[in-house]
């Protein structure tokens, strides 16, 4: 049974058996510490979590974090930072907007503690 729910999920499998969770994308380099702030707490939450600073335009970090196959794909923009949110993306481009991180990090938990297969 366990082997054939993961072999119908996406490369990488749902949320709660997945080794590449969360990925943050800073939109730029004003937004980097405040990237790197969020990553601290999800990983203090107890998710697998990167922050691509890398060099490469938003749309190519967006569009890596879904080729390696995160399920989630948190932007932070100068906007979020002001307002201490994250703008969620999947990893098949779904954008579910904007929340806080804490909302956002009880919500992830959520499905990962109920092993949901949606994300």
């Amino acid at each position: 049974v366990y082997k054939r729910q993961v072999s119908t999920q996406s490369t990488w499998g749902p949320l709660w058996i997945s080794p590449r969770q969360v990925c943050i994308v800073p939109v730029n380099g004003d937004c980097m510490d405040y990237a790197h702030e969020v990553r601290g707490m999800f990983h203090k939450a107890g998710f697998y979590v990167d922050v691509d600073d890398s060099v490469n335009t938003l749309n190519k970090k967006v569009r890596n974090g879904q080729v390696a196959q995160y399920n989630f794909i948190l932007v932070c923009g100068n906007n979020e930072v002001t307002a201490r949110t994250v703008n969620i993306r999947t990893r098949d481009n779904v954008v579910h907007g904007e929340q806080t991180i804490e909302e956002a990090i009880k919500w992830m938990t959520e499905l990962k503690e109920t092993y949901t297969s949606q994300f």
